[in-house]
């Protein structure tokens, strides 16, 4: 009967409706505020948070309401929004547009524990889901480092998160929101810490050895993802001062008690320590598994995609989104394909009346074009990780972290575990000699004074090498001084 909620009783997929009315009702730089209008706009809120959001989550503009739909309603209503998506979170994560709606009850509820209790627990455990499909890794890596504008562009932050900052519900910094997230209490980072330790080459990497190795070699954003549990898991990285320095939303003109003390949140040195352990075990394995083994130069490792223009760097980088995209709900669709066909009178349906070469001909229809299935051949040559471009761009990342907060653990296990022999074959590829690069830049003396040592037999070869990487390699190595 009130006349202010009726426009939203039909409303269940129609998203432009539903945005039509968001946008009539809540201005971006407004919330109403007469005691009528209050009163009459909390009920339209009711209304859509009561089963209305998950329709909307298929597509942008739905997507973009139903995050104004967040924003808008008070700390009462995103409880029972949030608790509405139970058993949905990983099908949400999977989609297109939903991805987003995930990472905005991250930026946006302020409340850990019903987070924790209702997102955070289904994410954990699907969190190989989470690992290889390219959308829903979008989710984890929000959580690793909030709007960082290498995951999400700053266009799209701008347009789908940052209209929502200036709402009256989200009272808690984006820093103290990161700290939270990667607090062990939570599990996520600790559990993908182990995640790398124990299924490293399959869920990351890649390899030759298996439908999931194959899989990892050719979406290169599980590398991203990798960079980032490593990043994040460092001392340096779990001290609140830092962090909240590090995270903050576009208006940070916060209430005087929405800062938490820095003290709450420091963790403590049972957990500290925790965290030193699994990561000082992921970084082992990435040394033992992708850099010990022997290394023999792929090759000319400059492909054409180097020269190309800018537009066309990002043209291919969609290509491989949606490729690696396909690919996954391919193997997934797989995996959870039944064994036999809907019975019907007690009998199998293929039995009945189906024809098997209808149903191959369908199946082989369905496979796209443009992507055709994975090869099976585990003789072709895969390029070692080091000469990947991803490979590089990892390695280079946490070498360059550890340089700029005297965090030498990566170098100095690189030194201890890699034979002499390798380390000087490295010096024969451009991306491996910038490798080599960047472990005496870190500035350790140890390190350097083991790399001068071990690659003093090949100064002869560096210093006539056509190798961009080993020009400058040569340069530090006779420079005899540590950075």
């Amino acid at each position: 009967n009130n006349p202010d909620i009726a426009p939203a009783t039909p409303i269940t997929s129609p998203t432009g409706a539903t945005e039509t009315i968001l946008e009539n009702k809540v201005p971006d730089d407004e919330f109403p505020n007469t005691a009528d209008t209050q009163t009459s706009f909390i009920s339209l809120l009711e209304t859509l948070v009561d089963g209305q959001i998950l329709p909307m989550l298929h597509t942008r503009d739905g997507t973009r309401a139903a995050l104004h739909v967040l924003w808008a309603s008070p700390v009462r209503l995103r409880k029972t929004l949030v608790k509405g998506l139970k058993t949905c979170i990983s099908s949400i994560a999977r989609d297109e547009h939903g991805h987003l709606f995930l990472i905005g009850l991250l930026d946006a509820v302020d409340d850990i524990v019903l987070l924790d209790k209702f997102v955070i627990k289904e994410i954990l455990a699907d969190l190989e889901l989470f690992c290889i499909h390219p959308e829903a890794r979008k989710v984890l890596l929000y959580a690793l480092s909030p709007r960082d504008s290498r995951h999400l562009s700053p266009q799209l932050q701008q347009s789908l998160f940052q209209p929502g900052d200036g709402n009256p519900y989200t009272r808690k910094p984006l820093g103290v929101r990161a700290m939270e997230l990667r607090s062990p209490s939570i599990h996520l980072l600790p559990q993908l810490l182990r995640l790398v330790s124990t299924r490293l080459t399959e869920l990351f990497a890649g390899d030759l050895t298996s439908d999931g190795g194959r899989l990892a070699l050719e979406d290169r954003g599980r590398i991203v993802l990798l960079c980032e549990v490593l990043l994040r898991s460092a001392a340096h990285h779990l001290n609140p001062d830092t962090v909240l320095r590090d995270y903050r939303r576009s208006v940070e003109a916060l209430k005087p008690n929405s800062v938490s003390s820095n003290t709450a949140l420091n963790l403590s040195s049972v957990e500290l320590e925790q965290m030193t352990t699994l990561r000082h075990n992921a970084l082992e394995q990435v040394v033992q598994q992708l850099l010990v083994p022997k290394f023999s130069p792929f090759g000319d490792t400059a492909t054409p995609t180097e020269s190309q223009s800018k537009q066309n760097r990002d043209e291919l980088r969609v290509m491989r989104h949606r490729k690696a995209r396909l690919r996954v709900e391919q193997a997934l669709a797989n995996q959870n394909k039944p064994a036999f066909a809907p019975f019907e009178s007690g009998e199998p349906m293929d039995i009945l009346d189906h024809d098997p070469d209808e149903s191959q001909e369908k199946e082989e229809n369905d496979v796209d074009d443009e992507f055709p299935e994975l090869e099976t051949d585990s003789s072709e040559p895969v390029m070692s990780f080091i000469e990947r471009p991803e490979g590089q761009l990892l390695l280079r990342k946490l070498l360059q972290d550890g340089r700029a907060h005297k965090d030498f653990t990566l170098a100095r296990m690189i030194v201890e575990h890699v034979s002499a022999s390798n380390l000087i074959a490295w010096t024969r590829c451009n991306r491996s000699c910038f490798v080599l690069v960047n472990m005496y830049e870190v500035g350790d003396p140890q390190v350097c004074h083991s790399l001068r040592s071990i690659l003093a037999p090949c100064l002869d070869e560096l210093s006539v090498s056509p190798l961009p990487g080993a020009k400058v390699l040569i340069r530090l190595l006779q420079s005899g001084s540590e950075l």
